[in-house]
């Protein structure tokens, strides 16, 4: 009996679904029309950089589909009385050979059904849109036929309208740190997803990132994907394979860890597979990493969504269009690194300490210049930690012992380095510590021609991988509601202020360097469950998950629609 009474329960929680999706992609159509008729474009990344215009995607058939999305909710709402006006819109639509009449009355529709159904049908037609999307993307990467709605001009529209201020957004998260004093004492975090299940969706992300770039649908040939890849690491690996295990610290001085990887990988499977391991290696060992620090800070919900962001943010396309493989598995070896200090800091045993000790080592040995970056932001992290009195010892002993270690640890890399007759860790650390003297003494900030420089980096370098906007929006959110003396803000503030720091007095080749130094998944996981619970509060559970589901569903469009025109 129970059963039977369920059934009917969900039945009409799906015509609700459908009637929400219905009407939200009605709304996104009379967006994108908007956009149309405005001339918009916006720039996309397909074998090249490429501008396309919003195009409304609208035939004949396409004036019927919208037509039959604009009944579902009148006849689920049982507007009985009204179901006549889309047929009459539709017929204005042919005879003027312009959808205006449909896009008017999807907003009326809107307006007819209340504020609250709108905003959970926005949400509810993103969703659907990016399913297609995604249908779309996966069937140009793997030569899959079936019939698909061309969807792709909606996404476009989702978030063209932001890009002449996509510098901005940036520059709002990299100053966000002013904002972390004015935030709520305490904040309730939540998210509507087991941690787990997009600890898992997230990792298969990763792989799928992977699998298009080197898809044979979209790279027949199998090219190397990536600058670094092709200028740095394969020919490194055949010079490592030339000169066997010696050669790892003078080819790699910089990076002699990563270096040493490479040489196994390339002996294993040679040069040209090693250097597509390697792109594997920081898109899963990033995702893990963002799971396991943000559980450690916020619990296991919002680790998930750390681990579904991870592959699908500024940090996986920029590092895939740069081959920045070394950035990347260094920056993942710190949030490991981040996760044994939060458990010492919670009063956890010594050899959390200890493995922290280690796994920072490790970051610097896997990239220097990304290791000296999370040393001053672990040891910002510290002091900050030590004004807290619960954790002052723990903080001050691992400050000191930090502090130690790195002095005496640098004096020995510096000689020993010295003597096979490559630069150590310290002399390259000086040398891009000179660049940065060198341009911020040169470049008045916040001048106009420091702003272009700015600009440049965010729209040029690895062209429209910093476009999507959810990135700066979501960061910016985070840390201005972190606070300024809970855990999360320890982690969280440093790191951006040391990241906006580098990127505001950088020379201009290196500003997109700095801005790649910040992790924004965990950042991203914390901005997502904050809108989730206000979301909850305000509109209900439902309003929740559906926001939720629709800007992920959107991030992963945006990065494999990314990682599709890169591999073409």
């Amino acid at each position: 009996m129970a059963g039977r009474l369920l059934k009917p329960k969900r039945l009409s929680a799906l015509l609700e679904l459908a009637s929400l999706a219905s009407l939200g992609v009605s709304l996104l159509l009379a967006w994108t029309y908007a956009l149309y008729r405005i001339g918009l474009s916006c720039p996309t990344w397909d074998s090249g950089l490429t501008v396309r215009a919003v195009v409304l995607p609208l035939g004949y058939e396409g004036a019927l589909f919208w037509t039959a999305l604009l009944l579902v909710p009148l006849a689920t709402a049982r507007k009985h009385h009204l179901l006549a006006t889309p047929p009459l819109a539709l017929a204005l639509t042919l005879v003027f050979a312009d959808p205006l009449p449909l896009a008017l009355l999807s907003a009326s529709l809107a307006i007819l059904l209340g504020a609250k159904q709108a905003l959970e049908a926005l949400p509810a037609g993103v969703a659907a849109v990016e399913l297609a999307v995604l249908a779309g993307l996966a069937a140009r990467a793997y030569s899959l036929r079936f019939p698909l709605p061309p969807a792709l001009p909606i996404h476009l529209a989702l978030y063209c309208f932001l890009v002449p201020v996509t510098p901005a957004l940036a520059f709002l998260a990299c100053i966000s740190p002013l904002l972390s004093p004015l935030a709520s004492k305490s904040a309730r975090l939540s998210a509507p997803v087991k941690g787990k299940h997009l600890l898992a969706a997230g990792l298969l992300a990763s792989l799928l990132m992977w699998s298009i770039i080197y898809a044979s649908a979209l790279n027949p040939g199998a090219k190397l994907v990536g600058v670094d890849a092709v200028t740095r690491y394969y020919p490194h690996a055949l010079k490592l394979l030339e000169g066997g295990l010696p050669s790892v610290l003078k080819v790699g001085y910089d990076r002699p860890l990563h270096y040493l990887l490479l040489y196994g990988l390339a002996k294993a499977l040679g040069p040209y597979d090693a250097v597509r391991a390697l792109a594997l290696t920081p898109l899963l060992l990033y995702t893990a990493a963002s799971y396991l620090l943000a559980k450690k800070l916020w619990g296991g919900r919002v680790a998930g969504l750390a681990a579904f962001a991870a592959p699908l943010t500024y940090t996986a396309t920029a590092g895939l269009f740069g081959g920045l493989y070394g950035n990347w598995t260094a920056l993942s070896v710190a949030l490991l690194a981040y996760a044994l200090l939060i458990e010492w800091l919670k009063g956890r045993g010594f050899y959390r300490l200890a493995a922290y000790f280690a796994l920072m080592l490790a970051a610097v040995a896997i990239h220097v210049y990304v290791g000296a970056v999370v040393f001053a932001t672990s040891a910002l992290t510290l002091a900050l930690a030590a004004a807290k009195r619960s954790c002052r010892k723990r903080a001050l002993t691992a400050l000191a012992v930090q502090l130690a270690l790195a002095a005496l640890g640098l004096q020995a890399a510096e000689h020993y380095f010295s003597t096979i007759g490559v630069r150590g860790p310290l002399s390259v650390a000086l040398l891009m510590a000179n660049l940065w003297l060198r341009r911020a003494a040169a470049v008045k900030v916040f001048s106009e021609g420091w702003w272009s420089d700015f600009c440049f980096a965010v729209y040029r370098y690895a062209p429209t991988a910093a476009l999507d906007p959810t990135v700066w929006l979501l960061t910016a959110t985070a840390i201005a509601v972190a606070g300024f003396k809970r855990l999360e803000s320890f982690v969280l503030l440093p790191w951006m202020a040391v990241t906006a720091l580098l990127a505001f007095t950088a020379p201009s080749t290196l500003i997109w360097r700095a801005l790649y130094d910040f992790p924004y998944s965990i950042a991203e996981a914390l901005g997502l469950a904050y809108l989730a619970t206000v979301s909850a509060e305000r509109f209900g559970e439902r309003s929740a998950k559906l926001c939720v589901a629709a800007l992920l569903l959107y991030k992963l469009s945006y990065a494999l629609a990314f990682a599709v025109g890169l591999a073409s």
